[in-house]
């Protein structure tokens, strides 16, 4: 958020929290630098233990095996993991990753010819499947990593 002067001139930038802190008048009585004045800092200070950020990594990991179909022995096993991260850039690379989801246009029905194609197949593609997935690493796992 920003103050802004009559002219549209920007005063000064605020943050959410300095601006909700202000908009509820917390601060009305007290001055403003004595020690009960409170600041965004205050306020992440008392939060900082609890918080964690987004977490766009991800672990996951999978079991097949193999089963004969003449015996319906289990002839194999394996396990496997993979840390996989969501990355900024969208399916189909050719849109920026910061164009906005809501900016896209619909998705043509593809059944009604009628309609005139408005999309181009990178939005399709991006609205469908989102964001881009990286797989950082991968590794079998062995009975005793389970």
């Amino acid at each position: 958020m920003a103050l802004i002067d009559a002219n549209g001139a920007v005063l000064m930038q605020r943050s959410l929290l300095e601006a909700a802190i202000a908009d509820a008048n917390i601060n009305a009585v007290i001055p403003e630098f004595s020690s009960q004045w409170l600041t965004q800092g205050d306020v992440m200070t008392a939060l900082a233990p609890i918080l964690f950020p987004r977490s766009d990594t991800f672990v996951i990991r999978t079991y097949g095996e193999a089963v004969n179909p003449a015996t319906s022995a289990v002839e194999g096993r394996a396990w496997a993991e993979a840390i996989v991260q969501r990355v900024p850039e969208y399916f189909d690379k050719s849109m920026a990753a910061d164009s906005l989801p809501g900016a896209f246009l619909p998705v043509p029905n593809p059944n009604d010819p009628t309609l005139p194609a408005t999309s181009t197949q990178a939005q399709d593609l991006n609205r469908i499947h989102g964001r881009r997935f990286k797989v950082v690493s991968f590794r079998w796992l062995t009975r005793s990593d389970i």
